[in-house]
């Protein structure tokens, strides 16, 4: 039996579905229920991760020592010796096997690997895991040891005295003194107290004997010392429950009445800012009404000079004969230039076919951004070659052509006049 198998044999059902949530292994169709998986799927699913591991596998994977390692974190325990885990692990039945198995494991591997023949006998024969390891003792010696070597007499007896803090002033901590005060330790008189006393005070009938005498440092009465410790815990954990649940609630009253001025703040702010944002709409409208006045005046007066220089441009278009080849032919909609626009698939259909036609005496106008640097070489070279005047459009939108356009019409007038 290798270790992994040995592992997983002490696991029972509920042991395998905590082992396979805890460290995301996945069960195909158990993924939102792994508690419902057949117990051949569990072991199976967590055998194949353990392999992985050992493989070095990035998926699927679960690295053994690991697993054992955080395993063992988690149990929380404190044990300075072998006797004092082993100790602790027959007295507490909520640690599981597996559990106890991985503590010893990453702990003690030393004892581990010696005694690994003795474990597994123990196991094959029903026995306790760890039977064989320390020197037997009785339950009781064996609780008085855990007392001495982990809580103390000092410790123990702080946290008792502590408990007395949570008995409320009045009719409780005066039976409790009056309890001390009749009991004096003395087991004989707790039993007839225990008795005659009221449910609800036997609480504090066992709280007063077990401080008196060092009652709970005796092995005799660990069972009350349990008892005392865990209902004042529990009463400790009620009373601030009871004080988070009263701050939350008072924070909530805090909250609505602070929620309460800030509305009335907001509002008045709100109120404070419509009026203001009132008077300065009065202003603007006021200056607007101005502004607007002059307004019609100025639009008057370039209405008029546009429509000059609009007659002036299309009259100095008018005169050249010109193209422009573009793919922007959106750009020149509804402009002056509309009429002179070629698309670049037309002119790309001529240069095939050797067709120079169209484009004899007239001036070309290439947009730029048309075309990608090495096709517009190619264009360029069958231009000059075929000596068609043309001229590159280097901008982006249509102000800009037009523009240009108009610019180089002009300079061709200006050299046109200078020749002659």
């Amino acid at each position: 039996m290798n270790e992994f198998d040995w592992f997983l044999s002490i696991l029972e059902k509920q042991d395998m579905a905590t082992i396979a949530s805890r460290f995301n292994v996945q069960i195909q169709g158990f993924d939102k229920n792994i508690q419902n998986a057949p117990v051949i799927r569990l072991r199976n699913a967590i055998k194949e991760y353990l392999n992985n591991g050992l493989l070095r596998k990035k998926k699927r994977a679960l690295n053994y020592q690991q697993m054992l390692n955080t395993i063992a974190d988690e149990l929380n325990l404190k044990s300075n010796t072998l006797e004092e885990f082993i100790m602790q692990i027959e007295l507490d039945n909520e640690i599981r096997p597996y559990q106890a198995f991985a503590y010893l494991y990453i702990n003690f591997q030393k004892i581990f690997e010696e005694k690994k023949d003795l474990l597994k006998g123990n196991m094959e024969n029903n026995d306790f895991i760890f039977k064989g390891l320390i020197e037997e003792r009785t339950t009781k010696d064996k609780i008085q040891s855990l007392i001495n070597t982990q809580l103390g007499k000092d410790e123990i007896y702080r946290n008792l005295k502590s408990y007395e803090n949570l008995l409320e002033k009045g009719e409780l901590k005066n039976d409790y003194y009056l309890f001390r005060e009749k009991i004096k330790g003395d087991v004989e008189i707790l039993f007839k107290e225990l008795i005659k006393c009221p449910k609800e005070k036997l609480l504090l009938v066992l709280f007063a004997f077990i401080i008196e005498n060092e009652n709970y440092i005796n092995p005799e009465y660990y069972y009350i010392l349990k008892e005392v410790k865990y209902s004042f815990e529990n009463l400790k954990y009620k009373r601030e429950a009871s004080e988070k649940e009263k701050i939350i609630e008072n924070n909530k009253m805090l909250q609505l009445e602070n929620d309460e001025l800030i509305t009335y703040k907001n509002r008045f702010i709100s109120l404070k800012e419509d009026n203001d944002n009132l008077k300065i709409k009065i202003s603007l409208l006021q200056s607007n009404i101005k502004l607007l006045e002059e307004e019609q005046n100025t639009l008057k007066l370039a209405s008029k000079n546009s429509e000059i220089l609009s007659t002036l441009i299309n009259n100095l278009i008018k005169e050249k004969n010109f193209l422009i080849i573009t793919s922007e032919i959106a750009e020149f909609k509804n402009t002056p230039l509309d009429v002179y626009v070629r698309e670049i698939k037309d002119f790309t259909e001529d240069k095939k076919i050797k067709n120079l036609q169209p484009y004899r005496d007239k001036i070309l106008f290439f947009t730029r951004v048309s075309f990608e640097t090495r096709e517009w070489g190619k264009i360029k070279i069958y231009l000059e070659k075929n000596k068609l005047k043309y001229y590159e459009l280097g901008h982006f939108d249509i102000a800009s052509y037009m523009a240009e356009i108009i610019q180089f019409i002009y300079r061709e007038e200006l050299e046109y006049e200078f020749e002659y």
